[in-house]
Protein backbone atom coordinates (compact mmCIF):
# COMPACT_ATOMS: atom_id res chain seq x y z
CA UNK A 1 0.00 0.00 0.00
CA UNK A 2 1.20 3.62 -0.53
CA UNK A 3 1.60 5.86 2.47
CA UNK A 4 -1.60 7.78 2.15
CA UNK A 5 -3.69 4.01 1.97
CA UNK A 6 -1.51 2.85 5.16
CA UNK A 7 -2.13 6.36 7.28
CA UNK A 8 -5.70 5.80 6.24
CA UNK A 9 -6.01 2.38 7.28
CA UNK A 10 -4.18 3.21 10.81
CA UNK A 11 -6.78 6.18 11.12
CA UNK A 12 -9.48 4.50 10.92
CA UNK A 13 -8.50 1.00 12.73
CA UNK A 14 -7.85 3.46 15.89
CA UNK A 15 -11.06 5.25 15.47
CA UNK A 16 -13.22 2.08 15.40
CA UNK A 17 -10.65 0.46 18.05
CA UNK A 18 -12.06 3.62 20.59
CA UNK A 19 -15.73 3.28 19.32
CA UNK A 20 -15.78 -0.04 19.69
CA UNK A 21 -13.87 0.84 23.62
CA UNK A 22 -16.35 2.66 24.63
CA UNK A 23 -19.31 0.53 23.70
CA UNK A 24 -17.52 -1.96 26.03
CA UNK A 25 -17.32 0.33 28.78
CA UNK A 26 -20.84 0.47 28.84
CA UNK A 27 -21.11 -3.18 29.71
CA UNK A 28 -17.25 -3.78 31.58
CA UNK A 29 -14.58 -2.20 33.93
CA UNK A 30 -12.24 -0.41 32.10
CA UNK A 31 -9.32 -2.61 31.96
CA UNK A 32 -11.95 -5.71 30.54
CA UNK A 33 -12.84 -3.50 27.84
CA UNK A 34 -9.66 -2.89 27.20
CA UNK A 35 -9.06 -6.84 27.14
CA UNK A 36 -12.76 -7.28 25.07
CA UNK A 37 -11.93 -4.82 22.48
CA UNK A 38 -8.19 -5.80 21.47
CA UNK A 39 -9.92 -9.59 21.32
CA UNK A 40 -12.12 -7.79 18.63
CA UNK A 41 -10.21 -5.83 16.92
CA UNK A 42 -7.42 -8.18 16.23
CA UNK A 43 -9.65 -10.95 15.20
CA UNK A 44 -11.32 -8.37 13.03
CA UNK A 45 -8.22 -6.93 11.58
CA UNK A 46 -7.10 -10.65 10.49
CA UNK A 47 -10.66 -11.37 8.76
CA UNK A 48 -10.48 -7.84 7.13
CA UNK A 49 -6.81 -8.01 5.56
CA UNK A 50 -6.95 -11.86 4.85
CA UNK A 51 -10.24 -11.10 2.81
CA UNK A 52 -9.08 -8.17 1.29
CA UNK A 53 -5.72 -9.36 -0.02
CA UNK A 54 -6.04 -13.19 -0.20
CA UNK A 55 -9.55 -14.25 -0.48
CA UNK A 56 -10.93 -11.61 -3.01
CA UNK A 57 -7.63 -11.68 -5.59
CA UNK A 58 -7.29 -15.32 -5.52
CA UNK A 59 -11.40 -16.31 -5.78
CA UNK A 60 -13.25 -13.98 -6.14
CA UNK A 61 -11.47 -11.84 -9.01
CA UNK A 62 -11.39 -15.04 -11.45
CA UNK A 63 -15.27 -15.99 -10.82
CA UNK A 64 -14.63 -18.87 -8.28
CA UNK A 65 -17.61 -18.14 -6.18
CA UNK A 66 -17.80 -21.36 -4.54
CA UNK A 67 -14.37 -21.32 -3.68
CA UNK A 68 -14.63 -17.96 -2.26
CA UNK A 69 -17.82 -18.75 -0.62
CA UNK A 70 -16.49 -22.19 1.37
CA UNK A 71 -13.34 -19.91 2.07
CA UNK A 72 -15.18 -17.73 3.75
CA UNK A 73 -16.79 -20.21 5.66
CA UNK A 74 -13.67 -21.22 6.85
CA UNK A 75 -12.34 -18.69 7.90
CA UNK A 76 -15.27 -17.67 10.24
CA UNK A 77 -14.65 -21.00 11.51
CA UNK A 78 -10.93 -20.30 12.73
CA UNK A 79 -12.94 -16.90 14.28
CA UNK A 80 -14.81 -18.83 16.39
CA UNK A 81 -11.85 -20.88 17.35
CA UNK A 82 -9.72 -18.41 18.35
CA UNK A 83 -12.29 -16.77 20.05
CA UNK A 84 -13.00 -19.88 21.92
CA UNK A 85 -8.88 -20.24 22.43
CA UNK A 86 -9.55 -16.96 24.34
CA UNK A 87 -12.59 -17.44 26.64
CA UNK A 88 -10.97 -16.99 29.64
CA UNK A 89 -9.42 -13.73 28.84
CA UNK A 90 -12.77 -12.36 27.83
CA UNK A 91 -15.18 -10.64 30.94
CA UNK A 92 -18.46 -11.59 31.50
CA UNK A 93 -21.50 -8.91 31.46
CA UNK A 94 -23.17 -11.33 33.89
CA UNK A 95 -20.28 -10.37 36.23
CA UNK A 96 -20.28 -6.54 36.12
CA UNK A 97 -21.34 -4.77 39.60
CA UNK A 98 -22.76 -1.36 38.88
CA UNK A 99 -20.22 1.08 39.75
CA UNK A 100 -22.27 2.76 42.48
CA UNK A 101 -22.24 -0.49 44.61
CA UNK A 102 -18.82 -1.34 43.92
CA UNK A 103 -17.68 -0.66 47.17
CA UNK A 104 -18.57 -2.82 50.04
CA UNK A 105 -19.89 -5.93 48.17
CA UNK A 106 -17.61 -8.91 48.88
CA UNK A 107 -16.94 -11.48 46.35
CA UNK A 108 -18.78 -14.31 47.61
CA UNK A 109 -21.94 -11.71 47.48
CA UNK A 110 -21.11 -11.54 43.83
CA UNK A 111 -23.56 -13.53 41.38
CA UNK A 112 -22.37 -16.88 40.41
CA UNK A 113 -20.62 -17.28 36.91
CA UNK A 114 -23.26 -18.27 34.67
CA UNK A 115 -21.99 -21.17 31.91
CA UNK A 116 -20.99 -20.08 29.17
CA UNK A 117 -23.13 -19.94 25.69
CA UNK A 118 -22.19 -21.61 23.07
CA UNK A 119 -24.76 -20.00 20.47
CA UNK A 120 -23.81 -17.00 21.73
CA UNK A 121 -20.33 -17.28 20.63
CA UNK A 122 -21.37 -18.44 17.13
CA UNK A 123 -23.05 -15.04 16.99
CA UNK A 124 -20.61 -12.79 18.74
CA UNK A 125 -18.20 -14.72 15.72
CA UNK A 126 -20.98 -13.46 13.03
CA UNK A 127 -21.23 -10.08 14.66
CA UNK A 128 -17.79 -9.54 14.24
CA UNK A 129 -16.69 -11.35 11.25
CA UNK A 130 -19.30 -9.93 8.94
CA UNK A 131 -18.98 -6.45 8.57
CA UNK A 132 -14.94 -6.72 8.44
CA UNK A 133 -15.64 -9.30 5.40
CA UNK A 134 -18.46 -6.83 3.84
CA UNK A 135 -16.12 -3.97 3.99
CA UNK A 136 -13.32 -5.19 3.13
CA UNK A 137 -15.03 -6.47 0.22
CA UNK A 138 -16.40 -3.14 -0.51
CA UNK A 139 -12.87 -1.44 -0.62
CA UNK A 140 -11.77 -3.65 -2.84
CA UNK A 141 -14.59 -3.76 -5.38
CA UNK A 142 -14.02 0.26 -5.38
CA UNK A 143 -10.55 -0.46 -5.65
CA UNK A 144 -10.52 -2.32 -8.62
CA UNK A 145 -13.15 -0.55 -10.28
CA UNK A 146 -10.19 2.54 -10.11
CA UNK A 147 -8.13 0.23 -11.32
CA UNK A 148 -10.41 -0.60 -14.43
CA UNK A 149 -10.90 2.85 -15.11
CA UNK A 150 -7.17 3.77 -15.41
CA UNK A 151 -6.27 0.58 -17.21
CA UNK A 152 -8.96 1.54 -19.92
CA UNK A 153 -7.73 5.44 -19.88
CA UNK A 154 -4.56 4.10 -20.40
CA UNK A 155 -5.77 2.01 -23.10
CA UNK A 156 -7.67 5.06 -24.88
CA UNK A 157 -4.98 7.31 -24.36
CA UNK A 158 -2.43 4.81 -25.99
CA UNK A 159 -4.44 4.43 -29.33
CA UNK A 160 -5.45 7.89 -29.13
CA UNK A 161 -1.34 8.37 -29.28
CA UNK A 162 -0.72 5.94 -31.67
CA UNK A 163 -3.14 7.66 -33.71
CA UNK A 164 -1.96 10.97 -33.81
CA UNK A 165 1.56 9.59 -33.88
CA UNK A 166 0.44 7.72 -37.47
CA UNK A 167 -2.03 10.97 -38.60
CA UNK A 168 0.67 13.02 -37.92
CA UNK A 169 3.78 11.00 -39.78
CA UNK A 170 2.05 11.09 -43.32
CA UNK A 171 2.76 13.56 -46.13
CA UNK A 172 0.24 13.63 -49.18
CA UNK A 173 1.59 11.17 -50.72
CA UNK A 174 0.19 12.48 -54.40
CA UNK A 175 2.21 15.76 -53.53
CA UNK A 176 5.37 14.18 -52.75
CA UNK A 177 5.23 11.67 -56.15
CA UNK A 178 4.51 14.95 -58.42
CA UNK A 179 7.03 16.74 -57.03
CA UNK A 180 9.67 13.91 -57.52
CA UNK A 181 8.56 13.81 -61.05
CA UNK A 182 8.73 17.42 -61.81
CA UNK A 183 11.97 17.66 -60.48
CA UNK A 184 12.80 15.00 -62.81
CA UNK A 185 11.56 16.45 -65.80
CA UNK A 186 13.47 20.15 -64.95
CA UNK A 187 16.74 18.09 -64.51
CA UNK A 188 16.02 16.44 -67.94
CA UNK A 189 16.31 19.60 -69.48
CA UNK A 190 18.85 20.90 -66.89
CA UNK A 191 16.37 23.76 -66.01
CA UNK A 192 17.53 26.34 -63.23
CA UNK A 193 14.84 25.59 -60.85
CA UNK A 194 15.37 22.04 -60.53
CA UNK A 195 18.15 22.83 -57.97
CA UNK A 196 15.56 25.63 -56.24
CA UNK A 197 12.94 22.75 -56.14
CA UNK A 198 15.36 20.61 -54.73
CA UNK A 199 16.51 23.01 -51.99
CA UNK A 200 12.46 23.81 -51.04
CA UNK A 201 11.47 19.83 -51.21
CA UNK A 202 14.54 18.73 -48.51
CA UNK A 203 13.04 21.90 -46.23
CA UNK A 204 9.92 20.71 -46.16
CA UNK A 205 10.84 17.27 -45.76
CA UNK A 206 13.14 17.79 -42.92
CA UNK A 207 10.31 19.45 -40.93
CA UNK A 208 8.07 16.68 -41.63
CA UNK A 209 10.91 14.22 -40.26
CA UNK A 210 12.58 16.17 -37.58
CA UNK A 211 9.10 18.15 -36.17
CA UNK A 212 6.15 15.57 -36.86
CA UNK A 213 6.19 14.10 -33.04
CA UNK A 214 5.85 16.75 -30.75
CA UNK A 215 4.60 20.53 -30.81
CA UNK A 216 5.97 22.80 -32.28
CA UNK A 217 6.70 26.83 -32.39
CA UNK A 218 4.10 28.30 -35.30
CA UNK A 219 6.97 29.78 -36.59
CA UNK A 220 7.98 26.38 -37.62
CA UNK A 221 4.58 25.49 -39.32
CA UNK A 222 4.25 28.90 -41.03
CA UNK A 223 7.89 28.31 -42.17
CA UNK A 224 6.66 25.13 -43.56
CA UNK A 225 4.03 26.68 -45.46
CA UNK A 226 5.65 29.03 -46.92
CA UNK A 227 8.10 26.64 -48.22
CA UNK A 228 4.91 24.62 -49.63
CA UNK A 229 3.86 28.07 -51.44
CA UNK A 230 7.46 28.66 -53.02
CA UNK A 231 7.60 25.40 -54.47
CA UNK A 232 4.40 25.98 -56.18
CA UNK A 233 5.22 29.31 -57.69
CA UNK A 234 8.52 27.83 -58.54
CA UNK A 235 6.40 24.65 -60.54
CA UNK A 236 4.04 26.62 -61.90
CA UNK A 237 6.47 29.60 -63.14
CA UNK A 238 4.04 31.61 -64.00
CA UNK A 239 2.94 34.41 -61.75
CA UNK A 240 -0.20 33.56 -59.00
CA UNK A 241 -2.53 35.27 -57.10
CA UNK A 242 -1.42 33.88 -53.89
CA UNK A 243 -1.21 35.38 -50.86
CA UNK A 244 -0.19 34.30 -47.36
CA UNK A 245 -0.03 36.87 -44.30
CA UNK A 246 1.37 35.98 -41.38
CA UNK A 247 3.13 39.32 -40.09
CA UNK A 248 1.36 39.65 -37.12
CA UNK A 249 1.35 36.43 -35.44
CA UNK A 250 3.23 35.52 -32.76
CA UNK A 251 5.36 33.01 -33.82
CA UNK A 252 6.33 31.68 -30.14
CA UNK A 253 2.75 29.52 -29.66
CA UNK A 254 3.21 26.59 -29.47
CA UNK A 255 0.81 24.16 -32.00
CA UNK A 256 0.59 20.44 -33.03
CA UNK A 257 2.59 20.33 -36.39
CA UNK A 258 1.58 19.34 -40.08
CA UNK A 259 -2.07 20.68 -38.39
CA UNK A 260 -2.51 23.99 -41.20
CA UNK A 261 -1.02 22.25 -44.39
CA UNK A 262 -3.21 19.82 -45.76
CA UNK A 263 -5.81 23.41 -45.86
CA UNK A 264 -3.09 24.64 -48.14
CA UNK A 265 -2.69 21.97 -50.37
CA UNK A 266 -6.54 21.29 -50.71
CA UNK A 267 -6.66 24.78 -51.62
CA UNK A 268 -4.01 24.52 -54.52
CA UNK A 269 -5.85 21.41 -55.68
CA UNK A 270 -9.35 22.68 -56.15
CA UNK A 271 -8.43 26.03 -57.41
CA UNK A 272 -6.70 24.80 -60.05
CA UNK A 273 -5.20 27.77 -59.75
CA UNK A 274 -2.51 27.20 -62.78
CA UNK A 275 -4.79 26.65 -65.24
CA UNK A 276 -7.50 29.22 -64.30
CA UNK A 277 -6.41 32.58 -64.40
CA UNK A 278 -8.89 34.36 -62.06
CA UNK A 279 -7.69 31.58 -59.36
CA UNK A 280 -5.96 32.22 -56.32
CA UNK A 281 -5.34 31.39 -52.61
CA UNK A 282 -5.15 33.79 -50.06
CA UNK A 283 -4.01 32.79 -46.82
CA UNK A 284 -3.92 34.47 -43.19
CA UNK A 285 -2.60 33.68 -39.99
CA UNK A 286 -3.08 36.21 -36.50
CA UNK A 287 -2.71 35.63 -33.23
CA UNK A 288 -4.94 36.48 -30.31
CA UNK A 289 -3.75 36.30 -27.01
CA UNK A 290 -3.09 32.06 -26.73
CA UNK A 291 -5.79 31.90 -29.86
CA UNK A 292 -4.20 30.81 -33.28
CA UNK A 293 -6.72 32.20 -35.84
CA UNK A 294 -5.70 30.31 -39.51
CA UNK A 295 -8.36 31.52 -42.14
CA UNK A 296 -8.17 30.28 -46.10
CA UNK A 297 -9.92 31.45 -48.77
CA UNK A 298 -9.47 29.79 -52.35
CA UNK A 299 -11.51 29.89 -55.96
CA UNK A 300 -13.41 27.09 -57.10
CA UNK A 301 -13.18 26.85 -60.89
CA UNK A 302 -16.57 27.17 -62.57
CA UNK A 303 -15.27 23.92 -65.07
CA UNK A 304 -14.72 20.97 -62.98
CA UNK A 305 -11.50 19.05 -63.05
CA UNK A 306 -9.90 15.87 -62.16
CA UNK A 307 -6.91 17.26 -61.20
CA UNK A 308 -5.17 15.49 -57.62
CA UNK A 309 -8.35 12.83 -56.79
CA UNK A 310 -5.54 11.79 -53.97
CA UNK A 311 -6.33 13.79 -50.54
CA UNK A 312 -3.00 12.68 -48.18
CA UNK A 313 -4.10 13.79 -44.74
CA UNK A 314 -7.06 15.78 -46.07
CA UNK A 315 -9.31 17.86 -43.96
CA UNK A 316 -11.26 14.85 -42.31
CA UNK A 317 -8.33 13.63 -40.80
CA UNK A 318 -7.46 17.04 -39.22
CA UNK A 319 -10.60 17.37 -37.46
CA UNK A 320 -9.71 14.03 -36.11
CA UNK A 321 -6.66 15.47 -34.75
CA UNK A 322 -8.05 18.61 -33.69
CA UNK A 323 -10.88 16.48 -31.71
CA UNK A 324 -8.22 14.63 -29.89
CA UNK A 325 -5.07 17.01 -29.18
CA UNK A 326 -7.42 20.05 -28.69
CA UNK A 327 -11.36 18.81 -27.41
CA UNK A 328 -13.61 21.25 -26.69
CA UNK A 329 -10.69 24.07 -27.47
CA UNK A 330 -11.13 24.78 -31.10
CA UNK A 331 -13.69 26.77 -33.79
CA UNK A 332 -13.96 25.19 -37.10
CA UNK A 333 -15.38 26.80 -39.74
CA UNK A 334 -16.27 25.32 -43.50
CA UNK A 335 -18.47 26.59 -46.20
CA UNK A 336 -18.84 27.00 -49.51
CA UNK A 337 -20.45 30.99 -50.88
CA UNK A 338 -20.41 32.60 -54.88
CA UNK A 339 -17.95 29.91 -55.80
CA UNK A 340 -15.04 30.67 -53.02
CA UNK A 341 -14.31 27.51 -50.51
CA UNK A 342 -13.91 29.22 -46.96
CA UNK A 343 -11.78 27.76 -43.91
CA UNK A 344 -11.72 29.10 -40.88
CA UNK A 345 -10.05 27.81 -37.67
CA UNK A 346 -9.15 29.07 -34.12
CA UNK A 347 -7.13 27.13 -31.72
CA UNK A 348 -6.60 27.70 -28.15
CA UNK A 349 -3.33 26.64 -27.72
CA UNK A 350 -3.05 27.31 -23.95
Amino acid sequence: MRLKEVSIHIISWLAFSLIVFYWQTNMFEDSDALIQTARMISVGMALFYLNLYVLLPRFFESNQFIKYSLSVLVILAVAYFLFFLTNDLSPRPEMRIPRGMKEGVEMRDRPPMPPRNMSRMVIFTIINGIPMLFFSTIIWLSDENRKRKQREAALINENLESEMRFLKSQINPHFLFNALNNIYSLSLTQSEKAPQLIIKLSEMLRHVVYHNTSPVKLENEIGYIQNFIDFQNLKIGEPIDVSFHHEEADKHLIIEPMLLIPFVENAFKHSNIENDPKGFIHIAITTQHNKVIFDIRNSIPTMQHTKDKTSGIGIENVTKRLAMGYPGKFQFLKEIEQNVFHVNLQIDCK
